[in-house]
């Protein structure tokens, strides 16, 4: 098999390497201690979000590092068991409208926000940044959204 520094087959490697040193960086106490976080089944990293939550009152919701090289996304699940009705979907895309670096959205019921980055541009800051925004995000809109529209707010304890 070749090497090289462009296709996908070659750097996904390289990604989850560069992610799994920086989430254990991120994730190491004052002392320089850490559980290593190791990747689910298919690759991705659940992370405890606690650090980057505003108020630790409600249980977190999931929050993913997923690498799919060349990008790497940090994705939370928002809220589940949600209809495709017209007002859903508004509150979609008003996020949408409303979150600069992310996305909202919705997939077989699960509403879900994402923000990624090209795999060169992660280190401690912008990955910082990413996990931060996702879980903001989740955290202002998780509850509203199932309370209001009928589904269900989704916590680590609950998960899929």
């Amino acid at each position: 098999m070749h090497k090289c520094t462009s296709c996908k087959p070659c750097m996904q490697p390289y990604y989850v390497a560069v992610v799994e040193n920086v989430i254990n960086k991120l994730m190491s106490d004052r002392e320089g201690n850490v559980d290593l976080i190791q990747p689910d089944d298919d690759g991705d990293y659940l992370l405890d979000n606690s650090p980057w939550r505003k108020s630790n009152d409600t249980p977190a919701p999931p929050c993913w590092v997923v690498v799919d090289s060349p990008r790497v996304e940090v994705l939370s699940l928002i809220a589940r068991d949600l209809k495709d009705t017209r007002a859903v979907l508004k509150e979609v895309n008003h996020l949408n409208s409303m979150v600069t670096g992310g996305k909202a959205f919705l997939s077989e019921g699960k509403l879900y926000i994402s923000a990624g980055l090209p795999g060169q541009a992660i280190n401690e800051q912008s990955l910082f940044a990413l996990i931060t925004l996702v879980t903001n995000v989740s955290d202002d809109y998780g509850q509203m959204m199932a309370t209001v529209h009928g589904g269900q707010y989704v916590s680590v304890s609950q998960q899929d």
